[in-house]
Order: C-alpha cells, then sequence, then structure tokens
C-alpha cells in the first residue's frame, strides 16, 4: 500500500464544501419566473423546430412529459451526460448516429441555437 499527500480541489465558502447547485441554483429559485427546476427526472431528448431548441422531453417517475421554452434550452448534464443527451436528440458525428439507430437532425454548416452549459 502507498501513501502520498497531495492537493484536492473544493469549492468552498465560508469553509464549507459547497455544489455548484447549491451556489447558482438555490439562490435564484422561487425567484426567477423563467427557472423551473424538476428533481428526479431524467432528460430524454432536447426538442427541434427547425434548427432551434424548443424544449425537452423527459421522465419522471415512469412518465414522460414534454416541455418548451420560451427563448432558450440550456444544457447542464455534465461531461458526459450533456454530449450523450446530444447524441439521443440526433446531434453529432453522423457516422456514430447511424450505428445507433439514432435519427439524424440535419442543419446548416452555421451555428444554430443551442446552449451547452456545464454547470455541474
Amino acid at each position: 500500500m502507498k501513501t502520498g499527500v497531495g492537493v484536492l480541489d473544493f469549492t468552498k465558502r465560508n469553509g464549507k464544501a459547497v455544489t455548484t447547485c447549491s451556489v447558482l441554483l438555490d439562490p435564484i429559485v422561487g425567484i426567477r419566473k423563467t427557472l423551473s427546476v424538476v428533481a428526479y427526472a431524467e432528460v430524454n431528448r432536447i426538442l427541434f423546430w427547425k434548427t432551434t431548441a424548443t424544449g425537452v422531453e423527459y421522465t419522471r417517475h415512469g412518465k414522460t412529459f414534454t416541455v418548451y421554452a420560451k427563448k432558450e434550452v440550456i444544457i447542464s448534464a455534465g461531461p458526459f451526460g450533456s454530449p450523450m443527451l446530444l447524441f439521443k436528440s440526433g446531434i453529432g458525428p453522423g457516422e456514430m448516429l447511424k450505428k445507433g439507430q439514432v435519427r439524424l437532425k440535419t442543419f446548416p454548416k452555421y451555428p444554430f441555437r443551442i446552449y451547452v452549459s456545464n454547470l455541474t
């Protein structure tokens, strides 16, 4: 067994470890009417109208729901979950999507409106 010492990265506030959610979301939940947070839910796919993300389909407690955004869809599923969600929505390298039998979305070579934010 090896023993060692190292510096670990932690996000702290007032000497206590905090999460991104507790720092960024908790203070504004209930205050910002444009923000909805659904706990115990898993997003199945991003919904599109032409080249614009318009909402998401998610499952919570075995039921599937569809919600639409008025302005933007922000994807915050971490470094592994965000790309997986994009793939499940038909966005990504065509060869990989065809192997997984995912319905492809065709977009022009210009950026389209989908906001990806890694807040986790």
